[in-house]
């Protein structure tokens, strides 16, 4: 699963990707942005947390499940802004969530979620999923290179002329 995600306006509250069972008891797996800035990753009430994402940027989510097909525990792999020519290897993910809490689940929606006063303003884009990393990967590179922030310190001197014809050696 792919998807990119852009916290506009916090307030404090939750945005999340969530995978859902449209027939029964709803929310499955959460990926994104708690009450608390953190990024959640797993079912309600199971999911494992960490850092702030910075806001006001998009980011690239993705996200390596794999389900034990038993009574065994699954595994879903959070990566965040990874490189799209490189599959991430697993020890690379921002979260990991392991347990059972998708188990003997049914997993047929996908929900883009919004909730508390003042509600969190969103975007969502580029919602992918595949059972490999090419398969999720958005069209071109250039959708995933706006995810890698550039900068460049423009402190010239007064009156200096800024020479070059844009590329990385002038």
């Amino acid at each position: 699963l792919g998807f990119t995600m852009e916290v506009l306006e916090a307030g404090g509250n939750v945005t999340n990707l969530v995978l859902v069972d449209t027939a029964g008891s709803a929310f499955k797996l959460v990926i994104g942005r708690i009450f608390n800035g953190n990024i959640a990753l797993g079912p309600p009430g199971q999911f494992v947390q960490s850092g702030q994402i910075t806001p006001l940027q998009p980011n690239w989510y993705v996200a390596k499940i794999s389900f034990s097909g038993d009574a065994e525990a699954d595994t879903v792999r959070l990566f965040v802004n990874p490189d799209p020519e490189v599959v991430p290897a697993d020890d690379e993910a921002f979260l990991t969530y392991t347990g059972n809490g998708l188990n003997d689940q049914t997993i047929n929606g996908i929900f883009m979620r919004a909730e508390n006063a003042p509600t969190c303003v969103s975007n969502f884009d580029d919602i992918y999923m595949g059972s490999s990393y090419a398969d999720i990967l958005p069209v071109t590179a250039l959708d995933i290179a706006k995810y890698n922030p550039v900068s460049e310190n423009f402190e010239y001197p007064a009156d200096e002329d800024v020479a070059g014809n844009g590329d990385a050696t002038n």
